[in-house]
């Protein structure tokens, strides 16, 4: 959907899984990442009208090192400092969201 653009992990759920489920899932198949439910925090949820799907964003805080992750799917992956996402080609809405996401911070 983003070519050669740094954009968040995803996916869409699978059977009856819930979003949360689905997050879960996805984050271990694409980089090996396992995290439980409770740690799990929503961000933001919208209409992507760009592709007409519904978007549901979560984040999880986590201090796991880059090089004890395996990336399964996609081209790549970094942990970026939030203080440098501007120096990279980013998704549209991986932007939009990120820049939410510091709005937040306190």
């Amino acid at each position: 959907a983003n070519p050669h653009k740094w954009a968040f992990f995803g996916g869409q759920s699978e059977g009856r899984e819930s979003d949360i489920e689905c997050f879960i899932r996805e984050l271990s198949e694409e980089i090996g990442l396992r995290v439980e439910a409770s740690e799990v925090k929503r961000l933001r949820e919208y209409m992507n009208t760009t592709v007409n799907q519904y978007r549901v964003v979560f984040f999880v805080e986590t201090a796991v090192p880059e090089e004890q992750l395996v990336l399964g799917e996609g081209a790549g992956f970094s942990w970026i400092k939030l203080s440098q996402v501007g120096e990279y080609d980013l998704a549209d809405k991986t932007r939009d969201d990120l820049q939410f996401f510091v709005k937040q911070l306190p």
